[in-house]
């Protein structure tokens, strides 16, 4: 009879810890963590939950220390043409990180804020499939990269800019 109380008494206990415990987190998630950065995180508010965080922030994982970060955010528009290789060092790891009118984007020493390139309406020409048997030099690398309305597609062995379907 008394392990059968000390059961019912450990289970409510259980039960009343349980449902007592830290509210779930804001809507949203944390942007991916940059585990090099360039910024000085001196001046971001540290953080045990979203709830230590000012407005729509949440408490993320950056550079190893937790702090207070706007929720992950995909911007329209696309990035302007860069070598989009990732690097070790990143100025930001999310669109929300950026001032209005910037995306982040990859570029040569990481991931930073550019300024966006709208997307250009329409779609590419069909194109025949032709086998390479010799590499063709591209003469453009994106959209960004051709003028007006025209885009920069497949074309044989090679990208070119063409007029938009």
């Amino acid at each position: 009879m008394i392990t059968r109380q000390i059961c019912v008494f450990g289970l409510l206990l259980c039960t009343t810890v349980l449902s007592t415990s830290v509210p779930a987190g804001r809507p949203g998630k944390c942007p991916p963590e940059r585990l090099l950065a360039h910024n000085d995180f001196s001046k971001s508010k540290r953080c045990e939950s979203d709830y230590n965080c000012e407005g729509n922030k949440k408490c993320c994982m950056d550079n190893g220390k937790k702090i207070c970060k706007p929720p992950a955010q995909e911007r329209p528009g696309t990035c302007p043409y860069g070598t989009n290789l990732p690097r070790a060092t990143d100025f930001c790891t999310s669109d929300s990180e950026c001032a209005d009118g910037s995306k982040c984007c990859f570029n040569d020493g990481g991931k930073t804020c550019l300024p966006f390139v709208k997307e250009k309406m329409g779609s590419c020409p069909p194109r025949n499939i032709i086998y390479c048997f010799v590499p063709v030099r591209n003469t453009c690398t994106s959209d960004s990269t051709c003028p007006g309305d025209y885009k920069c597609c497949p074309s044989g062995c090679h990208r070119e800019c063409l007029k938009a379907v």
